[in-house]
């Protein structure tokens, strides 16, 4: 069995831990290590979620530095497969095995793209995409917790996160125009899939006009994605819209869509549609990505240098 070290900072929705599922899915042994924020997610103000909610790694560590690799090895009994990093301003440092960073938010943040063998950007035109070691790599859903329950949808509208002004500008637009609209903050894994099963659509704004993973996860749960028109990834990924996902590029466009949605036929018609589209779209499926082109990239810098890559 191959063995994978993942490396990040243990907040409960963190990216992270759907990789580590990920990796376990399809064979892999994985330790975790990092410092972990337990039940606290960081942003916009601080939340402190269910207790079910905390997570924390199998070599926890401090916050106040870079760290040595020894350190975790010397915890683990032996040098793993393959090193992921999710945070290029905080980690290991002296790591032997073939290392790579998950660079989730390339978006908004800067990497260290040079203290890598490999960065795998979640966007494909963000921070560090015309470097040579760069891969796009795209977000992904869970199907064992991001599915279609085949329940009766109650609600027009859902959305799940932090509400941000102009989510709320969104949904009070939407609930004015005679939708009904449900929101939630603080739901993850099997309480997040069981609000958005209560859904007919799903809203996604995007805070950069960055493709979210959270669209990859509202298709295998059978809501018909509403998302803003300018996220280029869509097109990129594969998502066609009028055919897996409806776009707005305004307020009014968006209630316009969703009264659309509301046609349960027409409805079917795309979240069927999407469903079987983002079927094979899996965290596992990213993971073998991530190996898969670790091994290509490694195998080419052997047969440049005539050794190992460094």
């Amino acid at each position: 069995m191959s063995s994978v070290l993942i490396s990040a900072i243990w907040f409960p929705c963190c990216t992270a831990w759907w990789y580590a599922r990920g990796f376990r899915a399809i064979g892999w042994e994985v330790v975790t290590c990092g410092p972990s924020t337990g039940r606290f997610i960081p942003w916009n103000g601080g939340m402190v979620l269910d207790e079910k909610y905390q997570t924390v790694p199998d070599v926890e560590t401090s916050f106040s530095r870079r760290y040595e690799y020894q350190e975790v090895r010397g915890r683990m009994g032996g040098d793993p497969d393959l090193v992921v990093e999710f945070d290029a301003w905080w980690g290991m440092e002296g790591v032997p095995a073939p290392h790579v960073c998950l660079a989730a938010d390339n978006q908004i943040l800067g990497y260290h793209t040079e203290r890598f063998d490999l960065v795998f950007g979640a966007h494909s035109w963000g921070h560090g995409h015309t470097e040579k070691n760069f891969r796009w790599l795209p977000g992904a859903h869970d199907p064992d917790l991001c599915f279609d329950k085949s329940l009766d949808r109650s609600v027009d509208v859902g959305l799940v996160g932090s509400m941000y002004q102009h989510r709320w500008d969104a949904v009070r637009f939407l609930y004015a125009k005679g939708l009904t609209v449900e929101v939630g903050c603080g739901l993850l894994r099997e309480e997040y899939n069981d609000f958005y099963n209560r859904c007919k659509m799903a809203l996604v704004l995007s805070g950069n006009n960055d493709l979210s993973g959270r669209v990859f996860e509202h298709m295998a749960q059978g809501c018909l994605v509403l998302s803003d028109r300018n996220v280029p990834d869509m097109a990129k990924v594969g998502m066609k819209e009028g055919e897996h996902f409806l776009a707005y590029g305004d307020m009014w466009e968006l209630a316009e869509r969703a009264r659309q949605g509301r046609d349960g036929h027409y409805r079917a018609k795309l979240t069927e549609a999407a469903k079987e589209w983002v079927r094979p779209h899996t965290w596992a499926n990213r993971a073998e990505a991530i190996v898969r082109e670790t091994e290509a990239f490694l195998g080419d810098h052997k047969t440049e240098g005539g050794g190992e890559a460094t």
